[in-house]
C-alpha cells in the first residue's frame, strides 16, 4: 500500500483518461505541423509571402489560440467556421492582405479539423473536453488544486466535472 497520494497535472490526469477510454488518439505538436504541412502542400499559398513551414507553424499557433481562448461548451465539433469568418469580414480591416491571411488560416483550420474527426485524431488542445466524459470513470477521494489564480477558458469544463465527481476539494 502506497503512503503518499497520488499527484497529477490536470494534463497528465486528462491524458490518462483519454488513454484508458478514448477511441481517439491524441497527436503530438510535431504530427499537428505535419499535418498542416499536407493540408498546405494542396493549397495555393504562393499569394502569400511566407515559406510553407512558417505558414504551418504559424496557423498551428492560430489554431492554438482559437481553441485556448474559446469556452470548452466550443469542441471543434461546435466551433461555428462560418460565424468565425463572418466575424472577421465584419472588422474594419486596413489592409485586405491582413483579412485574406486570416480567412486563408480559418479555412486551413476546417480542414485541419475535419481530418482530425475523420481519422478519429485529438490535438492537445481538445484533451479536457474529451476527457471531461471519462472523469466518472475515475474515483478520487480528495483534489487539492494547487496554485490556481485563473482558469483558462478551455480547462472550465473540464475541473467542474472533476470538482463535481470528487468528495472534498480543497
Amino acid at each position: 500500500r502506497c503512503l503518499l497520494p497520488t499527484t497529477r497535472t490536470l494534463r497528465t490526469l486528462a491524458l490518462e483518461l483519454l488513454d484508458r477510454h478514448s477511441r481517439k488518439r491524441v497527436i503530438s505538436e510535431v504530427e499537428k505541423y505535419v499535418i498542416l504541412l499536407q493540408i498546405l502542400k494542396e493549397k495555393d499559398t504562393g499569394r502569400f509571402r511566407h515559406t510553407l513551414p512558417g505558414t504551418a507553424l504559424s496557423i498551428s499557433h492560430f489554431i492554438k489560440d482559437v481553441k485556448i481562448s474559446t469556452p470548452e461548451k466550443s469542441t471543434p465539433e461546435k466551433i461555428s467556421f462560418e460565424s468565425i469568418k463572418s466575424r472577421v469580414r465584419e472588422y474594419g480591416w486596413r489592409f485586405n492582405y491582413n483579412l485574406e491571411l486570416l480567412l486563408f488560416a480559418i479555412e486551413v483550420m476546417e480542414e485541419y479539423e475535419s481530418l482530425l474527426k475523420k481519422e478519429n485524431l485529438m490535438d492537445m488542445e481538445d484533451i479536457y473536453s474529451g476527457s471531461a466524459g471519462y472523469l466518472s470513470e475515475a474515483r478520487f477521494n480528495e483534489v487539492i488544486f494547487e496554485g490556481f489564480s485563473e482558469i483558462p477558458p478551455y480547462q472550465q469544463g473540464f475541473i467542474s466535472r472533476l470538482i463535481e465527481e470528487t468528495r472534498d476539494v480543497y
